[in-house]
């Protein structure tokens, strides 16, 4: 049973200020930045329960309500959030190709490298992260993913690999001889697919090997052992490639697997990967493994089979995970009693329900998400997915960062942006900003429907 979006949650911006400040009700006071009116968050009392605080009118945190402490510790979440050209750090469909067209159907190819002076996701006003600061990287054709690491930022357009410092500067361009199709990142590899070859790069952007492909992929992982298994476009009759990114070789091809979902995105810390069925109902979590043979094996799928949301968003709980986390907030325990090939899927134990991450109120989803090694979540939350204003325009989403442990908002800002579709989401471990990517324009934007949008690739100081 799907979850109903039948209940929508008003916001009111908070007033513009910088670092607003609240009173407890035993009159000690704390300092933090501004928040949403209205806002609840969790916080954490004396005892060591969980207390409620709402943000007030004038745009700060009340005292912790705990039911069981008279004594309470209250914890403002707030962040004022104001980007940076920083560079930006993880969520991403695994590789997969965007949805958002292919070539540039304005006929002319984009730079891809240029920094924008422009800066198009603006601030709402108060309480928001100011992007008044240019992009990274914003232009016309086709964004297919965006990686961080500490060498810079790296934009894959379905033109150009680009490596960025994070000031925005080209710190060295490839030009792509065919259309990009997917990409995926180790940390280390950058591997590169096109219509017709499998590339790899080292961080300079220096090619390792390149490799024609059997099939076209447009979803990409890449595992251990400098392994990469490239997926094609049909789920019918679907045969996995993998391939040595040291050398191009062609190592295994995999069984024919059906109706499992076409993108495909490495579970942290290990070698499997899940996909997603979303055209086709229900819609479930597939689990796949990698074997020291390099023969991708299908496990097990989620056995609910359209008793939750499942979406192209989701998350995990750090590396090596052990849950899955859902757009609207459900824990996934990825790992369970009969997740194995053995098990019947309506009884699997893969992606079994394992509780909520608690911090989602009303209609509210995650749009992005992201986790760190300490079990901190970054999350860009869409407040009012019901909004009926028009999808071409502004739009305010929350930043947050939520400690898993203790399901709390620990900090909080506003950001609004002009988001038709999230490319990238993930936090840079050298300065802890996060990166944002995102495709422009209409979320119900089709390639058939004209000219690619645009996008943006920006770094916000979280």
């Amino acid at each position: 049973m799907r979850i109903s979006f039948g209940r929508t949650v008003g916001w009111i911006l908070a007033v513009s200020c910088a670092a607003c400040g609240g009173t407890s009700t035993d009159g000690r006071t704390f300092t933090g930045d501004s928040c949403i009116p209205g806002f609840q968050a969790r916080c954490a009392c004396k005892s060591g329960s969980t207390g409620t605080q709402v943000c007030s009118e004038r745009g700060a945190y009340d005292a912790c309500d705990c039911a069981d402490d008279d004594d309470d510790i209250p914890l403002p979440t707030g962040g004022a959030g104001r980007s940076s050209s920083n560079g930006g750090a993880s969520q991403s469909s695994g590789g997969s190709k965007n949805s958002g067209g292919s070539k540039n159907s304005g006929g002319s190819k984009n730079s891809g490298g240029s920094k924008n002076s422009g800066g198009s996701g603006n601030s709402s006003g108060a309480g928001g992260a100011s992007t008044d600061l240019p992009a990274i990287s914003t232009g016309t054709t086709e964004l297919v993913d965006a990686f961080v690491a500490a060498t810079g930022v790296y934009v894959v357009l379905g033109n150009s690999l680009t490596l960025f410092d994070r000031n925005g500067e080209v710190v060295r361009r490839v030009d792509m001889p065919r259309e990009v199709t997917a990409a995926a990142f180790d940390g280390e590899h950058l591997a590169i697919a096109d219509q017709g070859k499998l590339t790899s790069y080292d961080l300079e952007l220096n090619q390792i090997a390149s490799t024609t492909t059997l099939e076209t992929c447009v979803s990409l992982v890449v595992l251990s052992k400098q392994r990469a298994v490239c997926g094609p476009e049909n789920d019918w009759d679907r045969v996995f490639y993998t391939y040595d990114l040291s050398n191009g070789a062609l190592l295994a091809s995999s069984s024919k697997y059906t109706y499992n979902g076409i993108p495909m995105r490495r579970v942290p810390g290990t070698d499997d990967f899940v996909t997603v069925t979303v055209d086709t109902s229900p819609s479930d979590f597939h689990l796949y493994r990698l074997a020291d043979t390099d023969v991708v094996e299908f496990v097990n799928e989620s056995p609910y089979h359209g008793d939750f949301r499942v979406t192209n968003t989701y998350g995990f709980d750090g590396a090596p995970a052990t849950q899955l986390i859902t757009d609207a907030g459900l824990l996934l325990k990825i790992y369970g009693d009969g997740c194995d090939t053995m098990t019947n899927s309506f009884t699997s134990g893969c992606f079994t329900k394992d509780g909520s991450i608690g911090t989602l109120s009303g209609a509210q989803l995650f749009v992005g998400l992201d986790t760190d090694t300490d079990g901190q979540v970054f999350a860009l939350v869409d407040a009012n997915p019901n909004s009926f204003s028009d999808d071409d325009e502004f739009k305010n989403y929350l930043l947050e960062r939520i400690d898993l442990a203790t399901r709390t908002v620990t900090k909080q800002s506003t950001i609004s942006l002009q988001l038709g579709k999230l490319i990238a989401f993930r936090r840079d471990v050298s300065n802890g900003s996060l990166l944002i990517a995102y495709r422009k324009g209409s979320r119900s934007y089709f390639p058939s429907s004209g000219q690619y949008p645009g996008y943006e690739v920006r770094s916000i100081s979280f």
